[in-house]
């Protein structure tokens, strides 16, 4: 099985959510259970000195995150440009599209749906809203 993985929070990252995408690819990767296409589309050059796991892919294109939408609306989603895994693993709240795929997704605290008020006004919605859509996926 080919598994797609977003690379990017252990690429721009270095604690947190970085370090878990780290973590859990070194340890998919040395499963030896599946291949693993890391997905590091991003604008950004990398700001850790992490590099990917032996035996996992690495598929880095210089986009816009914000211009992932726009590519995925012409065919061209996270699934195309890692590779065309099987599967694809969300490991961040900056979801990008992925099509025609099943989809899992680590998804690290909820506080944005029990305490909004600690974040930007309309961010627990959005992130609400993104978590939704995603697990009915």
């Amino acid at each position: 099985m080919r598994v797609g993985f977003d690379w990017r929070p252990a690429m721009l990252l270095q604690a947190g959510t970085g370090r878990y995408a780290a973590e859990l690819a070194a340890a998919i990767a040395a499963s030896g259970d599946c291949e693993l296409e890391l997905f590091a589309t991003s604008w950004a050059g990398p700001r850790t000195p992490l590099q990917p796991p032996p035996g996992a892919r690495l598929h880095r294109h210089r986009i816009p995150g914000r211009l992932l939408g726009v590519c995925a609306s012409f065919g061209l989603d996270a699934s195309r440009l890692c590779g065309r895994p099987d599967l694809f693993h969300h490991t961040h709240f900056a979801w990008t599209p992925v099509h025609g795929i099943p989809q899992v997704a680590t998804i690290f605290d909820c506080v944005y749906a029990t305490h909004p008020e600690t974040l930007t006004p309309g961010a627990g919605e959005r992130l609400m809203r993104r978590t939704r859509r995603l697990a009915s996926a």
